[in-house]
């Protein structure tokens, strides 16, 4: 026996929401692959003095950081241009705070500023 058919008002509520969803800009993060490298400085009482990090950011999202960068498009890039973008992903990693967790005796310790 066929379904008896709904009246296009009953239809249309529940296929606004779904039009609009599919509608909306994405709003994504492009992701970044980063090999990461860290050192250990120690004074001569033993203690230690610093972590030296060396982030290393994959070709893909460097190209994508860059764009707009250069003084043309096959040209090299702004160096102030190219320091601010250092500046910004630093500060966005310090916010973060370095994705580093440093515990002594169970104790999350203060790593100051880079």
């Amino acid at each position: 026996m066929p379904r008896p058919s709904r009246p296009l008002t009953r239809v249309l509520p529940g296929l606004l929401p779904a039009a609009l969803a599919a509608a909306t800009p994405a709003l994504a993060h492009p992701h970044v692959w980063i090999a990461t490298r860290a050192e250990f400085e120690y004074g001569p009482d033993g203690a230690l003095r610093a972590v030296r990090h060396a982030w290393t950011f994959d070709p893909t999202y460097s190209a994508f950081a860059l764009q707009g960068l250069g003084q043309s498009t096959s040209g090299p890039v702004n160096p102030a241009a190219l320091a601010a973008l250092a500046r910004d992903n630093a500060d966005n990693l310090a916010e973060q705070g370095y994705f580093t967790l440093l515990k002594i005796n169970g104790r999350k310790q203060d790593l100051g500023t880079a």
